[in-house]
């Protein structure tokens, strides 16, 4: 079966790659992918940042992932988790399902309360496997 001619359906999917396709912003998301598998964490960092202050929820997502691995370009844990969490929130906007997902934890889990605590969807396995260490920090905290 053939597609049938629609001129308006057509005009908005041309209108969205003259709105969003930046050869800039392409360049950059290659850079940093290169700079990423050659174990450039910090350029790779900066790549991705670049193209997320362009509107790229593959810069915001691959940033925020970096940023909470700990790769932060001089900022302390404390601004690198929030400048995270804000890449974060801004891919959840632009509709990507995983930022969503984190930004979901991050409000249902309470994140940003300090290092005491494992976080992330699996962290409930860490009370198991180690209840010497988290349980009396888990009853600190009521």
């Amino acid at each position: 079966e053939t597609v049938k001619r629609d001129c308006t359906k057509a005009k908005a999917l041309f209108q969205w790659v003259v709105e969003n396709a930046s050869p800039t912003r392409s360049k950059r998301l290659k850079r940093a992918y290169k700079a990423y598998v050659a174990g450039n964490l910090e350029v790779s960092l900066r790549n991705y940042l670049a193209a997320a202050e362009t509107g790229s929820s593959v810069g915001q997502v691959n940033a925020a992932f970096l940023m909470e691995r700990g790769v932060c370009l001089g900022l302390d844990s404390a601004d690198c988790a929030k400048a995270s969490v804000r890449l974060w929130k801004a891919a959840a906007a632009r509709g990507n399902s995983e930022a969503c997902l984190r930004v979901g934890d991050f409000y249902y889990y309470g994140r940003l309360r300090g290092n005491k605590f494992p976080v992330g969807p699996f962290r409930w396995i860490q009370y198991v496997l180690y209840p010497e260490k988290y349980a009396p920090l888990l009853f600190e905290e009521w």
